[in-house]
């Protein structure tokens, strides 16, 4: 389901580098309808349309305002996840996550939830950083692995000097002085976490047209009550 998420809906390419790089390629769109493409189909999507301020959407056929269509956001900021409060201005990167409203916070709204007191109760749970292409350490997330330890635990220069693998079941063994099964163990341990963030992509893209859908649906609320105001006054 997420793969899909993360296809253009018309030709299936898959969206990456959704960010405009220098040469000011056009980013990846995401319509009203909730139909997302890539540039190419969304320039389709543009020469079809005979109006200069609307858009046709090739899947479905609704028209929308050009003003309407949505950038997607790029991988790196789909895997730095963001600040959801609804009250944060900035959306700045996400610490925590609160288990209770199942909203990712940034360092000031996670304070701002523990000091209101209908949310001071709630649990906020620290937010893993991103796991990078290459293995990081466990302990010290900014420090990547050179050694593996006898007790199985793959080590940072941090523990190395730190002292914390000491002792006679503690051997520390370099990556480089590993044999091949044990390299290719490494490179299994890269491989699975670059899945990982590609799948945290993947439901952050969901996110972005899950919160689409939403400010869609308030949208059209608003514009019903406004109907029956006019309605009612005429």
């Amino acid at each position: 389901m997420g793969e899909d998420f993360n296809r253009c809906d018309l030709c299936r390419a898959k969206l990456c580098g959704f960010s405009p790089p220098a040469d000011l390629t056009p980013m990846t769109a995401l319509f009203p309808c909730l139909h997302a493409f890539c540039p190419s189909c969304k320039t389709k999507c543009e020469q079809a349309s005979m109006n200069h301020q609307t858009l046709i959407c090739e899947v479905c056929r609704t028209e929308c305002l050009r003003s309407h269509v949505l950038n997607l956001p790029n991988t790196s900021e789909c895997a730095v996840r963001r600040c959801e409060s609804a009250v944060c201005p900035d959306r700045h990167q996400a610490t925590t996550k609160c288990i209770i409203c199942n909203e990712a916070l940034c360092a000031d709204c996670s304070l701002a939830h523990q000091r209101v007191t209908a949310t001071s109760s709630h649990f906020l749970q620290t937010l893993c950083p991103v796991i990078p292409k290459c293995v990081r350490c466990r302990l010290h997330s900014n420090m990547k692995i050179v050694s593996l330890c006898q007790c199985g635990s793959y080590v940072c220069m941090t523990c190395v000097a730190s002292r914390l693998h000491e002792g006679p079941s503690h051997m520390i063994t370099p990556l480089s002085h590993l044999s091949n099964s044990q390299v290719d163990e490494s490179k299994i341990m890269s491989s699975t976490a670059r899945e990982t963030t590609h799948i945290d992509c993947s439901l952050s893209m969901i996110q972005v047209r899950k919160n689409a859908l939403s400010e869609r649906v308030a949208s059209l609320k608003k514009e019903v009550g406004n109907q029956v105001v006019h309605i009612c006054q005429a």
